[in-house]
């Protein structure tokens, strides 16, 4: 069996490629990067040969096509603004591919042909979505109705640990994103920044924390493959990074109209992102860790249930930082290439993990990495 880790040196995607690689059971591994030095120094920390080790421009479609050819598997960790190219490629190569990213309109538009060809394209296998997906199918598992679901979490990190999770903060919380909503009997509504606003407790060391509806995949996905007749996100950062987010929106840093800076021009949110990256303050942060937590409502034999899962995971003594925050993140990731590799996908097509992967092998997977699963169960 032959994996692609594309894209796999990124803040988040490297601890997913270290688990492919030093978790073993690929007959040939390569990595690409558009940053071949980069690449080429993490491959050398591994153990990787040189001629293992690859650029490539994701913006070339032919080129991407051709890296593509003859792998098995495909670990995702490119940017998302690339992922079409990648299912593209796929289909043409029939390569299986695991991704962090939601399952987007246009990578569903793509859908019969990639069940033509066989191929499956797991799409956002992370830890929310992903892991908070297959809590959700846990919860729904024998109810006759899904009444309801609730997914909550609270990713603790600093806020410029890199370009694309400066994005992704900055994203959640954008008042031009229409897809910040919740679904209701049918019906998709949307919500402003901060709106929806519940106490959620979650595991220590973060504890109890504020989390406010956010545009994740689960609000889209969940409706369909779960038939759950109501279904809301919410998500929050470090108190400290929820005040700097209130004071942007307030003061319009979400900006891309340029203004003038001693006679140059930068967006208010473009100039955000370089001082976060370059200042020690943009990347500060005390605790580091994740905590999801998931509810399911529904009836089963006339009886009204609802069925909690969190989750908990070593701390900064053992994972260290970032670790404590991407690992969370990453090793989902891993598991779903594994579970690629080995055939276990439910489905073909462009899908979600709560459609593609078996949820037993994937805790099963992810407990002896260190990410516990724990449950309750009440009758309402």
């Amino acid at each position: 069996m032959k994996v692609l880790l594309l894209g796999g040196i990124g803040a988040v995607s490297i601890d997913a490629s270290k688990d492919i690689i030093q978790g073993g059971g690929f007959d040939d591994i390569l990595l690409a990067d558009v940053n071949w030095e980069k690449a080429a120094k993490f491959g050398a920390q591994v153990g990787m040969q040189p001629s293992n080790i690859r650029h490539i421009d994701a913006s070339d479609q032919n080129a991407l096509s051709l890296l593509l050819r003859g792998f098995d598997v495909v670990l995702n960790g490119l940017p998302k603004v690339f992922a079409l190219n990648v299912l593209k490629a796929a289909i043409e190569s029939k390569s299986h591919v695991a991704d962090l990213g939601s399952p987007t309109a246009e990578l569903q538009d793509l859908d019969a042909q990639a069940r033509q060809a066989k191929v499956t394209y797991l799409a956002g296998c992370g830890a929310t979505p992903g892991v908070t997906n297959m809590m959700a199918l846990l919860g729904a598992q024998g109810l006759e109705t899904v009444e309801e679901i609730q997914v909550n979490f609270a990713a603790f990190r600093g806020f410029g640990i890199s370009p694309a999770l400066i994005h992704t903060t900055l994203w959640e919380f954008d008042p031009e994103i229409k897809e910040r909503a919740y679904y209701q009997n049918g019906s998709y509504h949307p919500v402003s920044p901060f709106s929806g606003g519940k106490f959620v407790d979650f595991p220590e060391p973060i504890g109890r924390q504020t989390v406010y509806i956010v545009p994740h995949g689960e609000t889209r996905t969940l409706p369909a493959s779960l038939k759950a007749r109501r279904v809301f996100t919410r998500g929050c950062f470090p108190p400290r990074i929820m005040r700097f987010l209130r004071i942007i929106l307030e003061y319009g840093f979400y900006s891309t109209k340029p203004i003038q800076i001693n006679g140059t021009g930068i967006a208010p949110r473009q100039l955000l992102t370089e001082y976060l990256l370059q200042v020690p303050e943009g990347n500060y942060q005390d605790l580091w860790g994740y905590g999801l937590q998931v509810q399911v409502s529904g009836i089963k034999s006339r009886l009204p249930l609802k069925h909690i899962y969190w989750t908990s995971h070593p701390g900064m003594d053992e994972w260290g930082v970032p670790g404590a925050y991407t690992k969370n993140v990453a090793l989902p990731l891993a598991i779903g290439v594994r579970l690629l590799m080995e055939g276990q996908q439910r489905d073909f097509g462009v899908g979600s993990p709560e459609t593609i992967l078996p949820a037993s092998v994937f805790f099963k997977m992810l407990n002896e990495r260190g990410i516990q699963l724990h449950e309750k169960h009440q009758e309402l």
